[in-house]
């Protein structure tokens, strides 16, 4: 997350030196242009000319972005976020360092998990146009098209196996990333969370758990135990409650 504090300049140069009134005199000029803090559209970047091609007040010099209609928060983010050469891989005027989809063009930067566009929540990868369930994760990292990459959190650390990695669940806003049985579908989303080959709602009936296996019965049943892989459902007093969940000692004959 970066930090940002945008300074409303008391006088912006657009057009070069001359609209400014010349030199700069008269105040502090940090980047020795010849252009006064308080007029320089580029204080903390020396930039004589004050060339701003898009008239959005931050010089080109130090503007993260240039293109016409992107949201002046993250262009002005951009000067603040290091991204040497400004690479823009989808080519919608945003650089990649501060584009919160860098793969896909989405030049407005809308977020519904950042409505305001506040920069200082900025989130690479997490723009609508990449992340349609708002849960901060993108569906395609890579940008390859093909969410091939899932996310896994096997282990309920909070710490992804990659870092860069593909939502485990896409349409459904899972941003923990669990996976308990690691095949790359998150637990919001795994039909058979713990992959021991019966479904959590194995009967269909859009409930799970409302149906549990029992009596040796393993299909069109849900999962007595749908944490722990108990691909035999094994309930031997009958209750609806997998043995291996029934605790550390299993009260398997019901008393």
């Amino acid at each position: 997350m970066v930090s940002l504090r945008l300074v409303v300049l008391s006088t912006v140069c657009v057009l070069g030196v001359a609209a400014c009134g010349g030199g700069g005199s008269g105040g502090s000029d940090s980047d020795n242009d010849g252009i006064a803090d308080s007029a320089d559209n580029c204080p903390l970047a020396p930039n004589p000319e004050q060339v701003d091609s898009d008239g959005d007040g931050i010089g080109d010099d130090c503007d993260g972005c240039v293109a016409d209609g992107a949201p002046v928060q993250f262009c002005a983010l951009c000067a603040y976020v290091a991204n040497p050469g400004q690479p823009d891989r989808d080519g919608d005027g945003i650089p990649d360092a501060c584009d919160n989809c860098p793969h896909i063009s989405n030049q407005d930067q809308t977020d519904g998990g950042n409505p305001t566009n506040d920069p200082t929540t900025h989130c690479r990868g997490c723009g609508d146009a990449c992340d349609t369930d708002d849960d901060d994760v993108p569906e395609d990292w890579e940008g390859d098209s093909v969410s091939n990459e899932p996310c896994t959190d096997a282990g309920f650390t909070g710490t992804l196996t990659g870092a860069q990695c593909d939502d485990n669940c896409p349409s459904v806003s899972n941003p923990n990333q669990f996976d308990l049985d690691a095949d790359g579908l998150g637990d919001d989303c795994d039909p058979d969370t713990d992959g021991d080959g019966v479904l959590n709602d194995g009967d269909n009936s859009g409930s799970a758990g409302d149906n549990p296996c029992t009596a040796g019965v393993t299909s069109n049943c849900d999962d007595n135990c749908p944490v722990v892989q108990n691909a035999s459902q094994a309930d031997i007093n009958g209750n609806g409650i997998g043995d291996l969940c029934e605790g550390a000692i299993a009260d398997t004959d019901g008393d």
